[in-house]
């Protein structure tokens, strides 16, 4: 998970991914994905007097503005993002406008007391837990919605559905749907063969924690109280949503290590990067404390009160790599201290941690929303990943994944993707090598519970690995790899729905579909999953 991003609440744009490869032979690590929060972690400002309009000129990664939706400069305001192309376009899936005061309308908050009860994704959670009530009241009252911050589990004790399911006899060969990359796109493009040097938890999980502090800028505090809470969110998110189980190891170093240079050496502020010469340093500093070799990932965080200008989070990894043969993956985190949020959005909430430092980290690249809908951490920059990035990066296995030729009639039951266990959780359909039909049962549970229950139900996407985000309509073109996912919706359906895009676009009991002359039903639904019924036109 591009502009500011606001997911599901509604959802923006998805971040743009600019990797660049530093290779420095006299070095032992180099920088292998720059900056990334550029687009992410900046401000919305408000317009003023003057409002832009669309087709105006900007710079790509600037904010998002309020501006016309008309390139006469008059009309609706309405959020403009600034695409690859240099020029603004509306952002249709963004906040609405007060048309009197230019600010966003925030979403209105229904109570619930209980997680299946919410009706309005934006709603304040009431159980949200204790450490992020101050987080999700600054979500709220800046940005009109409110991340999840827990984990709500579901029962797996599933009744058995009334349908006669198509003999495990018939499914076709797993590897069979496993897509290829036909393009040579890289890693990036999320594609099977997995990559076997990306870094891979479900593998091994081993995490180190270096806090660093400058010659201008120190800290008088303890880093597992700074970071801790934060570290603790990712490191449950990961052991919570694979299904093949993982049991992280944290190792903290104790205290903050003096670099000895100022802060604006490195240039970690905006437009800067996780250069040799500060990995170099952290590395030398931080070398006593553990054996590089056994590490996965290291996490690097600084001063909890430096100024956001001065330290942006990056990820990146180091050039050699651990005991495994997996390169060790990097990344900074923002400074934790609730500060007026003028230079990012996002530094503080969890859930971007997730979405960086573990998903893309393993090699996920975003999924428009455009495409995708708010549907998946990778478009909506929370909650639960698809099935499809899942099984990508080892959070559920072969045996999960029903492969059902597009050719005869098949009947299969899978059961709810955001609940933890190992059963059934998706139907693929191959049309090729490359292209592919999903099918997974979306229910509110998981990181998932803010999902009201009325977008329940099976969700129907495509997978083309021969389309990347290069080639996306409205000029977003030039930088990312990553293959599109695309939620295919009855055209009866609407764009926008339960405060989420494609929102109402998983398939309810009774409803079908027609993919590439496959008909796609669903005969029974409930808190089961559902039942599938796919056939040959």
């Amino acid at each position: 998970m591009s502009g500011v991003r606001n997911p599901h609440c509604p959802p923006t744009i998805q971040t743009v991914k600019e990797m660049a490869m530093k290779m420095n032979q006299a070095k032992q690590i180099s920088l292998f994905a720059s900056l990334i929060f550029l687009v992410t972690l900046q401000p919305i400002h408000m317009a003023s007097a003057s409002y832009p309009k669309n087709g105006d000129s900007c710079k790509y990664g600037s904010s998002e503005v309020v501006g016309y939706n008309s390139k006469s400069g008059s009309g609706t305001l309405i959020f403009l993002r600034c695409g690859r192309n240099g020029t603004y376009s509306p952002d249709n899936s963004a906040s609405k406008i007060d048309q009197k005061t230019g600010t966003p309308i925030a979403a209105k908050t229904t109570p619930s007391a209980s997680s299946n009860q919410i009706t309005d994704f934006c709603q304040a959670d009431p159980q949200v837990p204790a450490e992020w009530v101050e987080v999700q009241a600054w979500d709220k009252a800046n940005r009109g919605c409110s991340e999840p911050f827990r984990y709500v589990g579901g029962n797996s004790n599933f009744v058995q559905p009334k349908s006669k399911l198509t003999s495990d006899a018939q499914l076709l060969n797993v590897n069979e749907c496993k897509l290829a990359d036909s393009q040579s796109k890289g890693p990036w493009a999320a594609t099977f063969p997995r990559n076997p040097t990306l870094f891979t938890p479900s593998l091994s999980a081993n995490f180190e924690i270096i806090p660093v502090q400058f010659s201008d800028i120190q800290a008088n505090s303890d880093p597992r109280t700074d970071y801790g809470k934060y570290v603790d969110f990712v490191m449950s998110y990961l052991k919570n949503t694979s299904d093949v189980p993982i049991h992280p190891n944290v190792n903290w170093i104790d205290h903050y290590l003096q670099l000895g240079k100022s802060i604006d050496f490195y240039k970690l502020g905006a437009g800067g990067s996780l250069s040799d010469n500060y990995l170099n340093d952290v590395l030398g500093a931080s070398e006593k404390y553990y054996d590089i070799s056994n590490v996965d990932q290291l996490i690097i965080v600084g001063p909890p009160t430096t100024p956001l200008s001065k330290l942006y989070a990056y990820m990146g990894s180091l050039q050699q790599k651990n005991r495994a043969g997996r390169t060790i993956a990097v990344y900074q985190y923002n400074p934790t201290k609730l500060q007026p949020w003028i230079d990012a959005q996002w530094g503080f909430d969890p859930n971007i941690y997730v979405h960086e430092q573990l998903n893309h980290e393993m090699g996920l690249d975003d999924e428009l929303i455009q495409y995708t809908g708010g549907w998946g951490n990778m478009a909506g920059v929370m909650g639960e990943l698809l099935i499809w990035d899942k099984w990508l990066v080892g959070f559920v296995s072969d045996s999960q994944i029903r492969c059902v030729s597009p050719t005869t009639k098949s009947v299969q039951w899978i059961r709810p993707s955001t609940i933890h266990g190992n059963f059934p959780k998706a139907v693929i359909i191959p049309l090729s090598s490359s292209k592919g039909i999903v099918i997974e049962s979306q229910r509110s549970y998981g990181y998932n519970y803010k999902m009201p229950k009325i977008t329940n139900g099976a969700l129907v996407y495509e997978v083309d690995t021969t389309k990347t985000m290069n080639s996306h309509p409205d000029g977003e073109s030039g930088g990312s790899t990553g293959v599109v996912v695309e939620s295919i919706r009855p055209k009866t359906k609407n764009n926008f729905y339960g405060n989420i895009h494609f929102g109402d676009a998983a398939l309810k009991l009774g409803e079908s579909i027609v993919v590439d002359g496959v008909k796609i039903s669903v005969i029974e639904s409930g808190d089961f999953g559902d039942v599938i019924q796919t056939s040959k036109l």
